[in-house]
């Protein structure tokens, strides 16, 4: 009893398989004589059993139909590939890159993270063929190919500390900031902070230098200092005390009763500070940019396309990790 029953359940398993296999193949098909409607050419969308060994599932020819739409006719390019974790969207990317290997000219940049280089390097040479279709080269360690070699492949596979590293030894050197009151060197994120603790230093020597003032005026100056602003030209913002937001009647008492007009800043002392520097912040970017682009790695050349595998691993907009990406960027 025992082994018919066995027998019967592999005879159920056997025709579930065989029915599974052809209703597979019979989807891959229809997939592939269908349109998306994603306005693209008829096929554009479907990629050669003859380059591409593994066979895409539907979802995913519907991502690489939406990939090219991006690519060709989107107004914003590129796009999020967010697509669950075992879902298949490094099979989607190595597919676009086969399927438009002919019409985007140039090296194609992966990003990814240390542990992820061999899986790209293997599911590149395991899905593509014929092998070697895909020139691929991994930029990691101590030997590293140079800007002409690296324009020789159509992937390189490298990882976000490798692009940060660089990115930081060639720019580390422009980070200095000169401060326009005590001129010595700061980095140039902290440049405000330190610009704001320099202002009282800076307004004490501006009141030595007075000299032939009267003791009267010397008071009425110290009475509106605390809130005394430099500015680039030469002249001084002046805060009078009880309006330390700036938007006061702009009279200051002195100990006689009178009042002295002063002028009121209506701007923030921070952002006044903040307005002294721009022209040093967008110098020192330039010489930065202009540093990267004469390097001899990943930041100096064109790529045609960047793809960042779990992206999610640059935390904000400013840290070293997004700059290094921003500048590769086709």
């Amino acid at each position: 009893m025992d082994s018919q029953d066995a027998s019967d359940n592999s005879d159920t398993e056997s025709v579930a398989s065989e029915v599974t296999e052809r209703s597979f193949v019979e989807e891959i098909e229809k997939m592939e004589t269908m349109n998306l409607d994603l306005r693209l050419p008829d096929n554009s969308r479907v990629v050669s059993r003859e380059l591409l060994v593994t066979h895409l599932l539907p979802y995913q020819h519907e991502g690489l139909a939406w990939m090219c739409n991006q690519e060709e006719e989107a107004a914003c390019r590129g796009g999020v590939l967010a697509d669950e974790m075992g879902m298949g969207k490094t099979l989607q990317m190595i597919a676009l890159i086969v399927k438009r290997r002919q019409q985007v000219k140039g090296p194609t940049l992966v990003v990814c993270p240390l542990a992820a280089i061999v899986v790209w390097e293997e599911e590149i040479r395991r899905s593509v063929t014929p092998p070697g279709l895909l020139k691929v080269y991994v930029y990691h360690g101590t030997k590293k190919s140079g800007k002409a070699e690296l324009e020789q492949y159509d992937v390189v596979i490298t990882s976000y500390n490798t692009l940060e590293s660089q990115y930081r030894t060639l720019t580390a050197v422009f980070e200095t900031v000169i401060c326009d009151y005590c001129k010595e060197g700061f980095r140039m994120n902290s440049l405000a902070a330190h610009q704001r603790h320099c202002i009282l230093k800076y307004q004490k020597k501006k009141i030595d230098a007075i000299g032939v003032k009267s003791r009267e005026s010397v008071k009425r100056e110290m009475g509106c200092q605390k809130y005394r602003t430099p500015d680039r030209g030469g002249k001084s913002v002046v805060k009078p005390e009880g309006s330390p937001s700036g938007r006061g009647s702009g009279m200051t008492k002195t100990s006689g009763g009178s009042k002295v007009k002063s002028e009121v800043a209506l701007t923030p002392v921070r952002k006044t500070i903040k307005r002294s520097t721009p022209r040093s912040v967008r110098r020192i970017r330039r010489q930065q940019r202009r540093a990267l682009e004469q390097g001899n790695g990943p930041h100096s050349v064109q790529w045609s396309r960047v793809i960042l595998d779990e992206a999610h691993r640059i935390k904000g907009r400013t840290n070293s990790t997004a700059k290094a990406m921003s500048v590769t960027a086709p």
